[in-house]
């Protein structure tokens, strides 16, 4: 017990971004969860209140995030997954926003939006393997597979983006599959 409670403090401090604010986390109607802004501490926490108040929450919209910490995002896509919600990305979603993004049990991209992954860092930007560890056992543990995994965690320093544009390429190559939601008649659709 005390080597996991060591391994989760070690990795708490692994950040894909150091960021002083806070993600923006509010809830615009009863359906509907918005998360903004870089992921820091106490962001689980935020969310996890903000979903305990609006039970009938179906869908979390991510974007505009530079990601932040992993084990901040890992919870709370962990718990998004857990409740069986739905995601959709609008704008750009980067490193711990887009593993939060990839928790949803039905995800959606909407126009012009990019998810952008990359392997985890130290908050000093050395390379993290223990991080890279978690992210892809976070990852496999969502159902994802290996070949996504190994691109989403890649080792040569380049992001692994991800375009409204390649939605029928991940689907027919890696079994990863998002929906387009670009409309309002789509977005409705996906909040059913």
């Amino acid at each position: 017990m005390k080597l996991f409670a060591a391994v989760l403090a070690a990795a708490s401090i692994l950040a894909v971004a150091q960021c002083a604010n806070a993600a923006d986390i509010s809830s615009p109607n009863e359906r509907m969860i918005d998360i903004t802004g870089p992921i820091v501490d106490g962001d689980f926490g935020t969310f996890k209140t903000i979903l305990a108040e609006h039970g009938d929450t179906v869908v979390v919209m991510v974007g505009e995030s530079p990601g932040g910490i992993l084990i901040e995002a890992m919870a709370i896509g962990e718990l998004i997954n857990k409740k069986g919600l739905r995601t959709v990305v609008q704008g750009r979603c980067l490193s711990a926003c887009a593993l939060i993004f990839m928790s949803g049990v039905k995800k959606g991209m909407g126009e012009g939006s990019i998810l952008a992954f990359h392997a985890p860092a130290h908050a000093d930007g050395s390379r993290s393997t223990g991080g890279a560890a978690l992210s892809g056992a976070y990852l496999h543990g969502l159902g994802v597979g290996y070949d996504f995994i190994y691109a989403a965690n890649s080792a040569d320093g380049k992001l692994f983006v991800i375009k409204p544009s390649d939605i029928d390429f991940l689907a027919d190559e890696w079994n990863v599959y998002f929906f387009p939601v670009t409309t309002e008649s789509e977005l409705e659709f996906f909040l059913k």
